[in-house]
């Protein structure tokens, strides 16, 4: 009796991982965009959605290459390479955003400098070098207003704050 109770327990074993199989085999996705408009896969039927939904077709066969032969093993040495490359490029480009911050930082800095110096020569008289005249020159008024414009001009155009 034992051995018939196994055998029927192999056999139902044997039906359910069957059935499993098949319904594997045939399984279904389905394409849909939600409300927010993102596209969503699912192996289920959305509910209560009313937008297209679109039944993609799935096989448990070999996957295929554009010609509809099986297609070639995977190269990973050529993937492995490809990668290491993009991650290079990632970091070189990285490399160099971070350089131009860098170097914004440092022009802010110079426009920040230069707003602090107006603010605290404000109301006293200055005396700049004139290089193109070879002397000496008193900042006027409107001088500082044209620098002040200037600066802030500046400032905006960096992002500087």
């Amino acid at each position: 009796m034992g051995s018939m109770d196994e055998r029927l327990r192999n056999l139902l074993c044997f039906g359910l991982l069957s059935i499993v199989c098949v319904s594997a085999a045939d399984a279904q996705i389905y394409k849909w965009k939600d409300k927010d408009g993102k596209i969503v896969f699912g192996d289920m039927l959305p509910l209560g959605e009313t937008a297209k939904i679109e039944k993609i077709a799935v096989s448990a066969s070999a996957p295929t290459g554009a010609s509809g032969t099986p297609s070639e093993p995977t190269d990973w040495a050529a993937k492995g390479r490809e990668l290491e490359q993009r991650r290079i490029l990632r970091a070189q480009e990285k490399a160099e955003a971070d350089q131009a911050e860098g170097k914004k930082r440092k022009v802010c800095e110079e426009v920040r400098d230069r707003k602090r110096w107006l603010a605290s020569v404000q109301g006293r008289r200055v005396t700049l070098w004139n290089s193109s005249k070879g002397g000496l020159d008193v900042l006027s008024d409107n001088d500082r207003e044209t620098m002040n414009r200037e600066v802030q001009q500046l400032m905006k155009e960096l992002g500087c704050g």
